[in-house]
């Protein structure tokens, strides 16, 4: 995996704001680098605050606090009359906090599989468990092995399966589809701020159209479904109130497995090349029911794989 700096990759978003921002070092930086240097120390200074008065000491945390420290400074960069005092900064911080806003979502940004993702009310927050099909992925397919596939990920969300995949395999010809507008518009800056070797084809698609990705074939498809009912909210985080909902919940709350009957259908059908593997990301609750439905539509050589609780997390079958 290339690996890119913290300052590389806001170099970007200082270009897209119209920035010079230098990657050398300067002896003697010009007044308006030290401006920048000052105010970004006293945002480091309030997120030290904000850490110490709540005791959050999580590496996630820490992380999203430092890439939103990076954001913010070339934020005051470039609008220098609004900047922000630390007073201000962390009244923010807690009230959002207090009435469970994510910390991804107060922030912007979320680490998965070492790397950093913008995130926003529109697309799920990825979660370390998602790293289960990762690795699947990387099991059946050694990077080695010098294979270009075509793969296929649906209900892409933010972007960071995909993403991480084409960062692991550049030969391979990755597509993404959501049903969402604004998360194909996320998955796409994510893709940019992750440096992706190849462009992976986004594109918004309803699942449950006809006209789903016609006439094509891929050697891999994998989706994180969604598989809540509504009936379920209730018991659930109250952080997940503030997740998208369609990215969340069956569409017929009496048919828990409609979305995973129908990516199944559809890959049965036409979408998957033979001998290609479907990988979906499952829970402790629907993971019977999965499996049987991978035995209806006649899939051979079905697993699950485990998480590091030992729930299951992920089941895949070959066509």
């Amino acid at each position: 995996m290339r690996s890119v700096s913290y300052l590389q990759r806001y170099a970007l978003i200082a270009k897209s704001k119209n920035l010079s921002v230098s990657l050398s070092s300067h002896k003697y930086p010009p007044i308006e680098y030290r401006w920048f240097y000052s105010h970004s120390q006293r945002l480091s200074h309030s997120i030290n605050t904000i850490l110490n008065s709540l005791t959050l000491s999580s590496r996630d945390i820490r992380s999203s606090l430092y890439h939103f420290h990076l954001k913010t400074s070339i934020n005051l960069f470039s609008h220098r009359s609004h900047a922000i005092s630390s007073t201000r900064l962390f009244k923010y911080f807690l009230k959002q906090w207090l009435n469970h806003v994510p910390y991804q979502y107060i922030f912007g940004t979320c680490e998965f599989y070492r790397r950093l993702f913008q995130v926003n009310r529109h697309v799920l927050i990825p979660r370390p468990d998602t790293e289960c099909l990762i690795n699947r992925v990387q099991e059946l397919y050694p990077k080695h092995e010098d294979r270009s596939l075509r793969v296929l990920d649906i209900g892409t969300g933010s972007g960071c399966i995909p993403i991480i995949l084409q960062l692991f395999y550049p030969q391979w010809s990755i597509s993404a589809c959501d049903i969402s507008s604004k998360a194909i518009k996320i998955a796409r800056l994510n893709s940019r701020l992750n440096c992706t070797p190849r462009q992976i084809q986004f594109r918004q698609a309803d699942l449950f159209q006809d006209n789903f990705y016609p006439l094509k074939q891929f050697d891999l498809v994998v989706s994180n479904p969604p598989y809540i009912t509504p009936s379920e909210l209730s018991v659930c985080d109250k952080s997940l109130h503030y997740e998208p909902r369609q990215a969340l919940f069956v569409k017929d709350k009496q048919d828990p497995f409609g979305f995973y009957r129908e990516i199944m259908n559809k890959c049965s059908n036409y979408l998957l090349k033979p001998d290609g593997y479907l990988i979906m990301e499952c829970s402790q609750f629907n993971v019977k029911g999965i499996y049987e439905l991978f035995k209806l539509f006649q899939f051979k050589n079905v697993q699950v794989d485990y998480d590091w609780q030992y729930l299951p997390r992920v089941i895949y079958g070959q066509k």
